[in-house]
Parts: C-alpha cells; structure tokens; sequence
C-alpha cells in the first residue's frame, strides 16, 4: 500500500501543475515600439518588368506583409489597400547588394608621391 500513495502524490501534482499551466496566460502585450503600418500595398497604372523580357504596362503590383501576392493587368486591389498610382513610372524586380560595385563607376587610387610633406613648426 506505501508504493501506491507516493504515485497518488505525484499524480496529484502532475494534476495540479497542469491546472497551474492552463491558468497562465497564453499571450502577453507588447512591451515597447512595433510596426503599425498597414501591410497591403496596392501599385497601379506602372510600367512593370517581372523578367528581363516581359514588360507589362498599365499594371499593378499588390504587394501583402512585405511580399509580392501579384502581378499584372487585372489584378483586383483588396479593400483596405494604400493605393499609390504609378502612371509613368517604371517598377523593375531587383536584389540590392549593399557591398556590391555593380553599376557604379570604377574608383581610381589615389595618386602618392611617395614621400609626406614636410612640415616646419
């Protein structure tokens, strides 16, 4: 009879323990500063490249929580959406390096004479 009360015990505060789990909560609030800006984005009446050789215009871009959900020319804008109009304007697909030297003119070193000036005190 003694090795079943110890099991009763650790039953109960298996039991106990799950109650005190459920009663916590599930969510907190957010502590601080976070994005409240809306996340859909509707561009329209632009000139889009989606590739190097398609070229669609008087189309519109929708982008939803930073990502592209579509491309074209009939494409529905949700109710809710920031609407910017892009009428001759031109939205091309990219990856911008940071690091990369890509499309800027070459840098030339500077030119040394070798020796640093003198300077008289």
């Amino acid at each position: 009879m003694q090795t079943s009360i110890p099991r009763l015990g650790l039953a109960g505060g298996l039991l106990l323990g799950g109650f005190a789990a459920h009663a916590q909560p599930t969510t907190y609030p957010r502590n601080g500063v976070y994005d409240q800006r809306p996340s859909l984005y509707a561009f329209t009446h632009a000139t889009i490249f989606t590739d190097y050789k398609t070229k669609l215009t008087d189309a519109t871009l929708l982008i939803k929580d930073g990502k592209v959900a579509a491309v074209g020319t009939n494409v529905k804008i949700p109710a809710g959406a920031v609407v910017q109009d892009l009428k001759g304007k031109y939205i091309y697909p990219g990856f911008v390096d940071l690091a990369s030297g890509y499309g800027l003119p070459e840098s030339k070193p500077l030119e040394r004479t070798g020796r640093r000036p003198h300077r008289s005190s």
